[in-house]
């Protein structure tokens, strides 16, 4: 998996361009940045609101097929963790040992989880919990045993 903290640094990189030169379309910031070898002239050229458009229909697509998200609780209930690793467990599942990342204050760990019925994410993000995401059945079968153990 590609470093999260890329994202950061190559948005505000952008934001600094485009600010300096706010009449450049975003396509053309990026084919100028890119310096590719053959001409990008569809990107060059889209206007702005036709790329956010895009973006927001790719965006629509990837909720759609991430499932339901929900928290089950903070991020620090070291006793929700052990319940939610020995469910996973349990149902013949692995939980992977996280990946963790640091934004100014905001501290996220990502564990992948591999159930025979499904996959799940589950994240602990400061100030917003220990949350989990994937199909909705699973992820309420998931609530239920996790909470009420």
């Amino acid at each position: 998996m590609r470093d999260r903290k890329r994202i950061t640094a190559v948005l505000d990189a952008l934001r600094q361009a485009w600010e300096r030169k706010p009449d450049l379309r975003l396509g053309q910031l990026l084919v100028i940045a890119a310096q590719p070898k053959e001409p990008c002239s569809e990107l060059f050229y889209i206007e702005d609101h036709v790329l956010l458009q895009g973006i927001e229909n790719y965006h629509s697509h990837l909720k759609a097929s991430d499932g339901v998200e929900v928290v089950l609780g903070p991020e620090f209930d070291t006793a929700l963790m052990e319940r939610l690793r020995r469910w996973v467990h349990t149902e013949g599942g692995r939980m992977s040992e996280g990946s963790f990342g640091v934004g100014g204050s905001q501290e996220l760990t990502r564990y992948d989880v591999i159930l025979p019925t499904g996959d799940l994410v589950v994240t602990s993000e400061t100030y917003v919990g220990l949350s989990i995401r994937g199909p909705e059945e699973l992820v309420r079968a998931v609530c239920l045993a996790v909470q009420s153990a």
